[in-house]
């Protein structure tokens, strides 16, 4: 036989300090609260043939950019949450090698004190950094397609006649809106 001592159970008097008519439970329920509940399920009972399910917040799935992790949510944000393997709390960006996916669409972004849309002219150089499509010593028109939130927090530019996406960070000063 073990060495536990045997709890009680019963209904005692309340404390005279107890702020509710009989105090709080042992799990910590009040009576008012338990009243309430039991309430609820007898007037469920008379309330005819229908039944009326509770709507309920659909929670959605999410993946954590940094570590990989899945997640479910009503409101669409990650938890504060740590690394699987290191057990240090995970920052929440991506890597920087890593391909960044869309998240939606933008409707504007902010270059060089120019508002820039869908369907506008801008012209540019990407001095200090070379592109495959732009020649240093031409200046070309292009036609913005579409703008994009991606998963790095970063907007990106989708252009007529340019393969790839192009990060709004990467424009210094020679950007210009036509």
């Amino acid at each position: 036989m073990s060495n536990k001592t045997k709890q009680s159970v019963s209904i005692h008097a309340d404390k005279a300090n107890d702020e509710s008519l009989r105090g709080v439970g042992k799990l910590d329920y009040t009576n008012a609260g338990r009243l309430h509940s039991t309430f609820k399920r007898i007037a469920a009972t008379f309330a005819g043939d229908e039944h009326k399910p509770i709507p309920s917040k659909k929670k959605e799935k999410i993946k954590c950019p940094g570590c990989h992790q899945n997640f479910k949510t009503n409101n669409g944000k990650l938890p504060v949450h740590r690394e699987r393997f290191t057990n240090t709390l995970c920052n929440q960006k991506k890597l920087w090698y890593e391909e960044p996916k869309i998240v939606n669409r933008a409707e504007s972004v902010i270059i060089n004190e120019f508002e820039v849309k869908k369907g506008d002219s801008v012209a540019f150089t990407t001095y200090p950094w070379n592109l495959y499509f732009v020649d240093p010593n031409e200046l070309r028109e292009y036609k913005v397609k579409e703008l994009y939130n991606m998963d790095n927090g970063k907007v990106f530019l989708d252009l007529e006649g340019v393969e790839n996406m192009i990060s709004s960070t990467i424009f210094v000063k020679n950007f210009i809106k036509l």
